[in-house]
């Protein structure tokens, strides 16, 4: 299951998309939960004005909180959804430039996890971009508009009727990412995304991954590009209004059953084994 900050509405820090979730989760038990920032989002107005209080409901008072005050309660809220009714599901944490406790430009280090209460395991604290392992499956990720802004700036010729070949411009971004081996592979970047240059090692594929999740604005999709599937899960809350997330299912590599006497693979491409839905919260 893969799903992408902001958690909660740009006017407020009720979290209830993460609530909705948390709840999913509890629900369908996922193997792997992989969470990407923003959790405390320098773009929400109570966060950029300072203002952090909420009522305790259990004695009325008002308690206000810093910044890292309100990532750890984050954290204990997801920790202790896990620990309830999925202890098994293992946490993958991916940072977010937008994150105002992790105020670095791409690539960008693992977060540093806050001290928190019941934690079910210890979380996988990923940097960002970053390329890790699920059983035999590669998943690379960036946790960057990386599609909209090369969509922004690329030029292409307007195709033709009789253009069989045309493709859209984000398949062609897509195949830029993986033929260059680059999680971003434009220069200069944009504005809204801080890169920096001198580190574009870290920002560099060493192979295809089999599954590459690139969160973006634009829309959703699930594309198989060169046998990678590549997928655009969206954001928990967009603005005002609740959001997407994926569930990303993977078959295991099985023996065809009448093939099964050769020591025949059924299929051994992951593309073949991979099924993404992805929902509304």
């Amino acid at each position: 299951m893969v799903a992408c900050g902001p958690f909660t509405s740009n006017s407020d820090l009720s979290y209830e998309a993460l609530k909705d979730l948390m709840a999913a989760v509890q629900k369908d038990k996922p193997h792997c939960l992989i969470l990407t920032g923003p959790f405390v989002s320098q773009t929400n107005e109570d966060v950029a004005s300072g203002d952090l209080r909420y009522r305790d409901p259990g004695n009325g008072n008002l308690n206000f909180l810093d910044y890292d005050g309100l990532l750890r309660e984050v954290f204990n809220f997801i920790n202790a959804s896990l620990v309830k009714a999925s202890p098994n599901t293992k946490l993958v944490i991916v940072p977010s430039t937008n994150e105002v406790t992790h105020i670095y430009p791409l690539p960008q280090p693992a977060m540093g996890m806050p001290p928190t209460k019941l934690v079910a395991q210890s979380p996988v604290l990923t940097s960002n971009p970053a390329v890790f392992q699920l059983n035999d499956i590669s998943v690379g990720i960036i946790n960057a508009d990386v599609v909209k802004d090369m969509c922004i700036s690329m030029c292409i010729k307007n195709p033709t009727a009789q253009d069989t070949q045309a493709k859209p411009k984000i398949d062609l971004v897509l195949e830029s990412m993986l033929q260059q081996r680059s999680f971003y592979p434009l220069y200069p970047g944009s504005l809204t995304t801080p890169v920096e240059v001198e580190q574009f090692r870290g920002l560099m594929m060493e192979s295809t991954p089999d599954i590459l999740i690139t969160p973006s604005d634009l829309m959703l999709f699930a594309k198989n590009i060169k046998g990678c599937i590549c997928v655009n899960p969206g954001t928990l809350f967009k603005s005002q209004t609740a959001g997407n997330y994926a569930i990303i299912t993977v078959d295991p590599l099985v023996l065809h059953h009448e093939e099964a006497a050769q020591d025949s693979l059924f299929s051994n491409r992951a593309g073949d084994r991979i099924r993404v839905d992805i929902l509304n919260i």
